[in-house]
């Protein structure tokens, strides 16, 4: 070691390596625990200017050191990376040394791969040299954005924007020109920094074929969920719009691709997940496919502004592309040409009928134009089955400032008043978010004012009533709702709302409506109306009916009517996987608990269904359960089998409702023998939860239990016991102990400074 800088460092590594702080193999000595590395990082602070010249003098040494593999140069260029960023010390290299570790930099970001290429590129900005071109890329793509703000991400310091002579000299070296590629294709992709898309056009005055990296980089992630960059590799991508064609197509496939999601989102509304993971489930598939579509958004952002929206209209995937064209208009994004009443009609023809015409009439709606009015008027006489298309129709009627009269000929010939009166609803509902409520209410008495007069008063009712309850209506437009024949669900359910109260039959409606539901709220819907019309047979079958709410609400409609025990066929329904059913089941056992309902009771008390976790929390809310457990406090003493489950299940459960709720009924129907086993059990357990749990349901049912229970206490467990327990029992003492048993308790536990009371029992004293 040099003289100079020794300052008793021998001695000082000698003391470290003699405690094993330190470790010595030969001349290397290294160490294990961060705490050396604090140790070493205090005693650099407090002799910055002698510290700072150790460096240099290491970085000199290990530059010399030559061996194969460049082992010297990796190692002073990781020091002196570690010390530019943990800004201890400012260390100025030789030249010599300096030189040596931009030589093994632009070694290693032209050889390595992966994490160890994502390593060199942090190195060599903290390490490299201004006359460095690699570290000079390296900083700029590692500095040049701020870092995401969410998920408590902090922001870095963004550098100054590089002038037109960096690039050029950038652009001017084939090594960065060749790395810039790289970190495209390699590192973009996976970098946790999120790039704005001005990114694409800096990257492109360093290499301007940019464009075929950002491709292969995108073929590389096209089948991703979220990703930190998806957007920016997509604008570049499309640079090329020609080369990017391929993987486009690809895109779409992928947002085409079969998905399991339809029999997940039935799973979904049949109540087979908690709410917790169904959230967790919605949530992973809205990520499906979410980088492809930002692919095609920006292929078809492009394709329109270079070429016109003619190219798109007239692309041979068009259908498929018109999704995104339809986000992309009418908000004209920089660049982007104006809209025109000829692309919007483009639109609107490829739109009909595809997942997308919603917001193909949203775009019409907004750039309204006389011209579109015929589209409109076929569209709106034919059956919709979509609610969200039809509002968007009739939103875009109401720009039109056509008169309902001028359209509803057309319906009526079609033979479906219901379409008509279909109309004043949907226009309701999509108006919903508009505060003008006044405004609205003159555009309904305006369409109705320009009706026939047996329409308007078909449609007057319509007007004031809400979707759930039954208009009042006249005969005369009672028996021309009968008569209309319904194409939709939507219009199905509206003959069969204004027909309820009605002496026309409806059960047929009834049975094509249950046989074709779209979801929960129609089920409901349609369960209602079955039970106003006291349709028992239907009932009957509902029960096997595929869909959980169908089932749960035919079980209830029968089980009230049940005037003893539940039948067999009810009863067995405890086990039906849909989480309504149960439910159902659980309040119905509840509400008239019975001794033979104690094995449907153990079995739904042991449900783990829950509305607000995802399987996994510690804690958890488990409704269904609950239910079942205040029931079982209620049915007819149970056998020492029973209680043993019923014990085991509450040590089990993360409910600690529930865990109560189960021991409140093991103590209510056991006998005095489970009582004393439970007392004991409080008593002796070193779980202190369920410890905790049975002495405070001895303590809420205190009423049952027998006074006998304490004869046998020893005041020496008060002493031992958690606090939460022990205090538990002693006030159950002071309800039903006797008063020798009370005062051998207090004689001891007046003496424990962390126990002192003095109970005394009086007469009539209840908890």
């Amino acid at each position: 070691m040099d003289a100079a800088f020794d300052a008793g460092l021998d001695r000082f590594l000698y003391f470290f390596i003699a405690g094993r702080t330190l470790r010595q193999s030969g001349q290397l000595v290294s160490y294990y625990h961060p705490r050396a590395e604090a140790a070493f990082a205090a005693i650099a602070a407090e002799e910055q200017v002698q510290s700072a010249k150790r460096v240099a003098r290491l970085l000199d040494a290990l530059t010399q050191v030559d061996v194969e593999g460049g082992w010297g140069p990796e190692t002073a260029a990781a020091v002196l990376a570690f010390v530019a960023r943990s800004e201890m010390l400012e260390v100025q290299s030789s030249a010599s040394a300096q030189a040596r570790i931009d030589g093994w930099i632009r070694n290693e970001l032209a050889e390595a791969q992966g994490e160890d290429f994502r390593e060199a590129l942090r190195v060599a900005a903290a390490a490299g040299s201004p006359n460095c071109h690699p570290a000079e890329f390296a900083r700029f793509v590692l500095e040049i954005e701020p870092a995401p703000m969410f998920f408590g991400g902090r922001e870095r310091r963004e550098r100054v924007e590089p002038d037109a002579r960096w690039f050029a000299t950038m652009h001017a070296d084939p090594s960065v020109r060749a790395l810039c590629r790289k970190w495209v294709e390699t590192a973009l992709p996976s970098a946790s920094e999120h790039y704005l898309k001005r990114l694409v056009e800096r990257l492109r005055r360093i290499e301007p074929d940019i464009a075929s990296s950002f491709i292969r980089a995108m073929d590389t992630v096209i089948r991703y969920g979220v990703m930190s960059n998806g957007e920016v590799i997509a604008a570049g991508a499309v640079l090329d719009l020609e080369a990017v064609t391929s993987v486009v197509m690809k895109a779409l496939d992928e947002l085409e691709s079969p998905s399991d999601w339809d029999d997940t989102w039935q799973k979904i509304e049949d109540g087979l997940y908690s709410d917790g993971y169904a959230q967790h489930l919605s949530e992973s598939a809205g990520e499906e496919g979410y980088t492809a579509g930002e692919l095609v958004d920006e292929y078809v952002a492009a394709l329109r502004r270079s070429q016109g929206w003619q190219a798109i209209a007239g692309h041979p995937q068009a259908r498929r592309l018109g999704g995104a064209w339809a986000r992309l208009l009418p908000d004209e994004a920089e660049g982007q040409p104006s809209t025109n009443v000829q692309e919007v009609r483009s639109l609107l023809e490829l739109g009909i009928g595809t997942k997308f015409e919603d917001r193909a009439w949203d775009v019409a709606a907004q750039a309204w134009d006389a011209s579109l009015l015929p589209l409109l008027l076929k569209r709106v006489a034919e059956p919709i089955d979509s609610r969200s298309v039809r509002e968007s129709v009739v939103i875009c009627l109401v720009r039109s400032n056509t008169r309902i009269a001028d359209f509803a000929g057309e319906i009526q010939r079609r033979g479906s008043v219901l379409r008509l009166l279909l109309l004043f609803e949907d226009l309701k509902r999509a108006w919903s978010s508009k505060k003008d409520e006044s405004q609205l209410r003159e555009v309904l008495n305006t369409w109705r004012e320009s009706l026939p007069q047996a329409l308007q008063e078909a449609a007057g009712p319509f007007l004031a009533s809400d979707e759930v309850q039954s208009p009042r209506l006249t005969e005369r437009v009672v028996s021309m709702i009968a008569a209309s024949a319904p194409e939709t669900e939507a219009e199905l359910q509206l003959k069969i709302r204004a027909l309820l109260h009605s002496s026309f039959d409806i059960r047929s409606d009834l049975e094509r409506l249950l046989d074709g539901l779209s979801g929960n709220e129609v089920a409901r819907f349609a369960m209602r109306a079955v039970a106003q019309r006291q349709l028992t047979d239907i009932m009957e079958q509902a029960l096997s009916h595929p869909r959980g709410v169908v089932r749960a609400e035919a079980f209830k409609y029968l089980a009230v009517r049940c005037e003893s025990a539940l039948p067999q066929r009810l009863l067995a329904m405890h086990g039906d996987e849909s989480r309504y059913v149960r439910e159902a089941v659980a309040e119905a056992l509840a509400r008239d608990p019975r001794p033979e309902y104690l094995p449907a009771l153990e079995k739904l008390v042991a449900d783990t269904w829950s509305d607000d976790d995802m399987g996994f929390d510690p804690v958890a809310r488990l409704p269904i359960a609950r239910v079942a457990a205040t029931a079982l406090a209620h049915v007819a003493q149970m056998d020492n089998d029973a209680i043993k489950r019923l014990f085991n299940l509450a040590s089990k459960t993360r409910d600690s409702k529930l865990r109560s709720l189960i021991l409140q009924a093991v103590v209510r129907r056991g006998n005095p023998d489970v009582h004393n086993r439970m007392l004991a059990y409080a008593l002796r357990t070193e779980n202190s939860r369920m410890g905790t749990a049975v002495a405070h349901a001895l303590l809420s049912a205190a009423e049952v239990l027998d006074a006998h229970i304490l004869r046998t206490l020893d005041p020496e467990q008060l002493l031992r016991k958690e606090p939460e327990v022990a205090a538990q029992v002693i006030v159950l003492l002071g309800v039903l102990g006797s008063e020798s048993t009370i005062d051998r308790a207090v004689s001891r536990l007046v003496a424990h400074p962390h126990r002192k009371v003095l109970l005394g029992k009086r007469p009539g004293n209840t908890c």
